[in-house]
């Protein structure tokens, strides 16, 4: 820690507490939790954003009398110290009064004059978070246990200091998460103005300008079928086990999960010589377009294009544009985008519904002049790339305010956040009434209850 300011005093946890310890899991786990009665607090209820009751358990009487030893009490900092989710902190709310945790999340209750919010915001900030998740606790051991935490130096302000402190932090936190909460739609308005892009763009409303001046038998569009544009079908897939398809093969296998790239340039499986010779696997030329007939709801009905030369299997329907036909291959890769959401939905069965490869066959294209799809595709494509950089310039705005929330916290610790005031009773005095007040308190009886609760 550097040099503290005037005023400050750095101490462990363990002078400034009253309680440092984690809970238990009942016996018989989530079986004995109830639908009411005592909450149960568990890791996935405490986030530094606060305390969330989603995922909450319960107790009933008898289960939480055999842990009145991990009552919580309003104001108690909240620390989870094991797994993934070590370091999460927050303060119980008033609600969670008389609440149990499990043996996941401890319990650090400070003493009067040291304020909960201050100690949370300081063991959520970066060196607090480097320290628990450094090698030695939070990789190998996965744990922060009792000692660890209670040697953990507090850089303790005068009490008025950490109230300002607190209120400073909140109010510049609580614009930042208004502000993430804003940044959090785009991805879905993305989609939207994608999916309004190329609605306009297949009623002509994006090339109506451009029209103006061909007579009409040049500017008419045609009704037509996919299949008639353009082959269709779907792949195969190899047997399994059977080292003939598989074993050194060098041609790439992509499947259904491949279509979340809008270009397939990869693969992770090969097939052999043998596969495409001894079954229904083909070889589809780079250029091909993609489209998942089944899979998960969002990857279903989803289309790539084919960056290389590959087999699919029989998830897929691989749609080869004739390239001097009627059809430009990109006006039917955004035209089957455009039908995305409308093909899920389409799609029958029961565990894992899948489209029928007849109705991307009989999918209904209406096909302008070939002068009219390049200025529809060039207008499309202009139109996402505007959208991709309204994403990205979000998403570098999400991790600025990442940044400056880090910011903030690393500047309230170090007294460089709010203005001292020099008639504030310094920490060092606070903490001399603290272990006054300790000396003069009655020792506990180390009996088999006092040690249980402990």
């Amino acid at each position: 820690m550097s040099e503290l300011p005037d005023g400050w005093q750095e101490v462990p946890l363990s002078e400034v507490t009253d309680k440092i310890g984690s809970g238990a899991t009942p016996k018989g786990g989530h079986t004995v939790y109830a639908s009411s009665g005592t909450p149960f607090i568990r890791s996935q209820n405490v986030h530094y954003s606060g305390f969330t009751d989603v995922g909450l358990a319960h107790l009933d009487d008898l289960q939480a009398r055999k842990l009145d030893g991990v009552t919580v009490r309003s104001d108690d900092v909240l620390l989870n110290i094991t797994g993934a989710s070590i370091g999460r902190v927050t303060v119980a709310p008033e609600r969670m009064d008389g609440a149990r945790v499990n043996q996941h999340v401890a319990i650090i209750r400070p003493v009067e004059g040291i304020e909960a919010a201050f100690v949370a915001r300081f063991l959520a900030s970066p060196p607090m978070q480097q320290f628990i998740v450094a090698e030695n606790y939070g990789v190998t051991r996965q744990a922060l246990t009792k000692a660890m935490i209670e040697e953990i130096k507090l850089p303790l302000p005068p009490l008025p200091e950490q109230r300002r402190i607190v209120a400073k932090i909140d109010s510049l936190t609580g614009k930042s998460r208004r502000a993430r909460d804003h940044l959090d739609h785009i991805p879905r308005l993305v989609e939207k103005y994608k999916q309004a892009v190329l609605a306009a763009a297949f009623r002509g409303d994006l090339t109506r300008e451009w029209r103006t001046g061909f007579v009409d038998e040049d500017r008419e569009w045609a009704q037509t079928e996919l299949e008639r544009v353009a082959d269709v079908g779907t792949g195969a897939t190899p047997k399994r086990g059977n080292a003939r398809y598989y074993d050194g093969g060098t041609i790439p296998w992509v499947t259904s999960g491949s279509v979340n790239r809008a270009v397939v340039d990869d693969a992770e499986e090969r097939v052999t010589e043998n596969a495409i010779r001894e079954t229904n696997c083909k070889v589809y030329p780079a250029g091909t377009l993609l489209m998942a007939m089944y899979g998960e709801g969002k990857t279903r009905g989803k289309v790539a294009v084919l960056g290389i030369a590959a087999a699919t299997n029989q998830a897929l329907a691989a749609i080869r544009v004739y390239v001097d036909g009627p059809a430009d291959r990109n006006f039917v890769l955004w035209y089957l985008r455009s039908q995305y959401l409308e093909l899920r939905d389409q799609a029958a069965g029961g565990v894992q519904p899948n489209l029928n490869l007849g109705i991307i066959k009989r999918l209904p294209l209406f096909l302008p002049p070939k002068p009219e799809q390049h200025q529809i595709v060039r207008k499309i494509e202009i139109a996402m790339d505007w959208i991709d950089r309204l994403a990205s310039d979000a998403t570098s705005a999400r991790k600025l305010i990442d940044r400056l929330d880090q910011a903030v916290l690393a500047k309230a610790f170090r007294g460089e956040f709010v203005p001292q005031d020099p008639t504030d009773e310094p920490a060092s005095m606070l903490l001399e009434r603290i272990r006054a007040e300790r000396s003069a308190a009655p020792k506990v009886k180390q009996g088999r209850r006092a040690k249980a609760d402990a």
